[in-house]
């Protein structure tokens, strides 16, 4: 079964403008999500991990710093 539910209008709100980076969003979840977020014109910043090791302190750090929020969405293998 799945569930979908849109956002509220305040919710919206808050998100517009925003910049949103979203991790793993070449996966199956990342991509579903930036789909999501695409529909009410935020700013995405998809994060893959051939340009960021997030497993490394600093490459996490540096890709995620000027963000207002961040949906984290990666897995490791």
């Amino acid at each position: 079964m799945t569930h979908h539910r849109e956002l509220s209008m305040q919710q919206l709100a808050r998100l517009e403008g925003s910049k949103i980076a979203i991790t793993g969003a070449n996966s199956m979840v990342g991509r579903a999500v930036y789909a999501e977020l695409a529909r009410y014109s935020t700013h995405l910043y998809p994060i893959y991990h051939n340009h960021y090791e997030l497993l490394h302190p600093g490459d996490a750090l540096e890709a995620v710093r000027s963000m207002d929020y961040v949906v984290h969405c990666a897995g490791y293998n």
